[in-house]
């Protein structure tokens, strides 16, 4: 109890934080103690929490994922392959093609959805927590041949993406060759096809946080790039956009209250600066 009373204070606490920056999307705190409650496994709490987050969150595929696990855990497969297929309707794209494959597999047994499952959040760019979910399902059933072969699949998959993203500099693989890669980055997101969303930077007094855009050939379109204090707050921000060869074009600096300060923009292996109304900074 004193356990989830420190939890719920944290949850508390990161909603206050965020509350105060409107520039930074608020948490959904029934997702955050959804998934608490998994990895505590109490699925019945779990299921209740994630119930609140989907209507909080309609088109959020992690309240549908989060639903279909717990359920899958109480052991009634047909209301997870229907939550799963809620959560396929109320999505659109990838994320839609991606539950609905989940809710196919859930329609086949308890083990195949939670491979299913296991599939969606990889797909979707959230790996670390279809290795948490495969992890604790192998822990629970140690006799399915097909979840211990599920995470070690997984895991090789995860171990060779991160080859390949630490020797990216040297690559030439056309889905990350515009990508400005520095020494420290983690890789925090992937999407569909591997490439990295979400970066984060330990610059020291503060941390970076990289968003990333891509084209469907595999070349980076855009990035957002959101600098943190230690303590969370947002210091500023600044969005740019790269063109085909990896050479960025134009840069956006908004502070913390998302004003317009600035934009740079980049030609001749010069930069360009500029204030908000076109005159030279």
């Amino acid at each position: 109890m004193k356990k989830l009373s420190a939890f719920l204070l944290i949850a508390m606490l990161l909603l206050a934080i965020f509350a105060c920056d409107t520039s930074v999307a608020i948490p959904n705190p029934p997702l955050i103690l959804g998934e608490k409650y998994l990895t505590d496994l109490d699925y019945e709490q779990a299921l209740l929490q994630f119930d609140q987050a989907i209507s909080i969150e309609p088109k959020n595929p992690r309240g549908y994922l989060g639903k279909a696990d717990a359920l899958l855990h109480l052991e009634q497969k047909d209301e997870a392959a229907t939550a799963l297929s809620d959560g396929a309707r109320a999505t659109r794209g990838k994320i839609r093609t991606a539950l609905q494959e989940a809710q196919a597999k859930a329609e086949e047994s308890i083990v195949d959805g939670y491979i299913g499952l296991s599939a969606a959040y990889d797909k979707l760019g959230w790996r670390d927590i279809a290795l948490v979910l495969l992890k604790r399902v192998c822990e629970k059933l140690p006799e399915e041949k097909k979840l211990k072969e599920a995470l070690e699949k997984l895991r090789g998959t995860s171990e060779s993406t991160q080859s390949t993203l630490s020797s990216v500099n040297e690559s030439t693989t056309p889905e990350y060759r515009n990508y400005p890669w520095r020494e420290g980055d983690e890789i925090q997101e992937y999407d569909a096809e591997g490439r990295p969303l979400k970066i984060k930077y330990d610059m020291g007094d503060s941390d970076e946080i990289r968003l990333l855009t891509w084209r469907e050939d595999g070349t980076l379109a855009q990035v957002k790039s959101m600098y943190y204090e230690k303590s969370g707050a947002l210091i500023n921000y600044n969005i740019m956009v790269y063109d085909a060869k990896g050479l960025g074009t134009r840069e956006d600096l908004y502070d913390a209250d998302d004003t317009l300060w600035g934009y740079n923009i980049y030609q001749d292996n010069s930069r360009l600066e500029y204030k908000p109304d076109g005159t030279p900074r």
